[in-house]
């Protein structure tokens, strides 16, 4: 279930709804759409909306075929307001407990953001931007993005996003075996001790269109394109070069309207 944290998850954002590529700092932002165990409670007055929740802080496993059983241990407020009835911002905190199993520790995330959406004739626009910011006793996590999507003459989409992520770990040996730039301490004859260089700071820029092929009030079929550039550290240069470039293509299929 999703919780009282950070806005509205990226994949049901009308902001992303085009670009299938999921965000650099989604950790720091709006990891909580995926809790196994979530109460939530909240009032509104006139434009205030205010909202708690408690929760199973840790997050499910690559493995999604069973629910993840446990207590409560962990709890989220969330503020937003809506100034009009195209905008909301907002702001949250989580207490979060034993969120990544790979890393035990209590976290703490703090949001703010702000979300635009308006209809027109034929379309739409939406935008939103988003900081976030994890404080763990292993380390900190912080991004920022801005992102938005335009919906013209009914079939057409122009999407974009811009994000920067400050995070540890991108030295590292990873998951894949691939090795990372950790630096060794220790004269000759002394045990060698792996120090992680620290945080890096990633940004990456992404532009995309995207149409729909076929559309009834059934199905809407679609057909997208994007091109994602990054700005790396010099640290990271040796594995992924200067000016790295992504392309995507994707192909997407939802209900009409």
């Amino acid at each position: 279930g999703d919780r009282e944290e950070g806005p509205t998850a990226f994949m049901h954002r009308a902001s992303a709804l085009e670009n299938p590529g999921v965000p650099l700092c989604h950790h720091c932002q709006d990891a909580g759409h995926i809790t196994n165990g979530v109460f939530s409670a909240g009032v509104e007055i006139d434009k205030l909306r205010i909202g708690a929740s408690v929760f199973r802080g840790q997050e499910p496993g690559e493995d999604r075929y069973t629910i993840s059983a446990g207590g409560f241990d962990s709890y989220s407020l969330r503020v937003q307001y809506a100034p009009t009835q195209n905008w909301v911002i907002g702001a949250s905190y989580g207490r979060v407990h034993n969120a990544e199993p790979l890393h035990p520790g209590d976290m703490d995330r703090y949001t703010v953001f702000a979300q635009y959406s308006k209809r027109f004739d034929e379309g739409y626009v939406a935008l939103s931007g988003v900081l976030g910011h994890n404080k763990e006793s292993h380390g900190t996590l912080s991004g920022a993005l801005v992102e938005g999507t335009v919906n013209f003459y009914d079939h057409n989409y122009i999407y974009g996003r811009g994000e920067c992520v400050n995070k540890p770990g991108l030295t590292d040996s990873n998951i894949y075996g691939k090795a990372g730039l950790e630096h060794d301490e220790g004269g000759p004859g002394e045990e060698e001790h792996h120090v992680p260089l620290g945080n890096s700071t990633v940004c990456a820029l992404t532009a995309g269109y995207a149409r729909d092929v076929y559309a009834s009030s059934l199905v809407r079929v679609g057909l997208g394109l994007d091109v994602t550039s990054y700005l790396v550290p010099k640290e990271l240069e040796p594995i992924y070069g200067s000016s790295p470039l992504s392309f995507m293509f994707n192909i997407r299929i939802r209900p009409g309207r």
